[in-house]
């Protein structure tokens, strides 16, 4: 999705039900519309966990217009509060880190859930897949380039610090309890094993032996 890429699409039709205003939000570009379409998803099923959990995940990306360039409109960026804690006041790292478990609409869709445990993993596990790609594997300063390119057989060894350090914040807020910080630090695990195709040797030298099994 192009963030904060400006464009203006119709409203969706009347006639879309609202499993196809769900698939017409995913695949749009724009999250204003996608925003729109949602919304109005919910209206026709409000108890629906699809859209609740689609409206969860957008967060407030559709505000962009009247905040551009404003990244903790990003759902995802509630995990920036972890990776770089000195850009943030201790109201901020609060905040963000609160609200990864306190968010309304996060417990609405745990209310929906047949199995509450396994979608509150399975959210923590899309909000660090988008933000290892957003914001790490994004990143042009986390990796050295060659030529304007990134080499790309080293990239897990570059990106393992950035990770370690979202790890490692997580297991240590003082914001989270103990079972709150193993789950993001789990989820954030899983996520760069997933990006970099399961080589997580640096990332687990960087996090030594004790972490590694606390993450198991």
């Amino acid at each position: 999705m192009s963030w904060f890429q400006k464009k203006t699409k119709p409203l969706p039709p009347d006639t879309m039900s609202a499993l196809d205003l769900v698939h017409e939000a995913r695949v749009s570009d724009d999250p204003v519309y996608a925003h729109t379409c949602l919304k109005r998803a919910e209206v026709l099923a409000p108890d629906s966990l699809e859209v609740q959990r689609a409206l969860l995940l957008l967060g407030r990306l559709h505000e962009r217009d009247r905040r551009p360039a404003d990244y903790s409109l990003i759902k995802c960026y509630l995990l920036h509060g972890f990776e770089h804690p000195e850009k943030h006041t201790e109201e901020e790292l609060e905040r963000m880190a609160r609200e990864l478990f306190d968010d309304k609409r996060l417990h609405s869709c745990l209310a929906l859930a047949p199995d509450a445990n396994a979608f509150l993993e399975g959210y923590l596990g899309d909000l660090s897949d988008e933000y290892m790609r957003i914001f790490i594997a994004g990143e042009s300063g986390h990796a050295p380039r060659v030529f304007g390119l990134s080499i790309k057989h080293q990239m897990a060894n570059y990106l393992a610090r950035p990770a370690a350090d979202v790890i490692r914040n997580a297991l240590s807020s003082p914001y989270l309890d103990a079972g709150q910080q193993r789950m993001v630090a789990r989820a954030f695990y899983k996520a760069f094993y997933r990006q970099m195709n399961g080589d997580t040797k640096a990332l687990d030298g960087l996090l030594g032996a004790e972490v590694c099994r606390a993450l198991a």
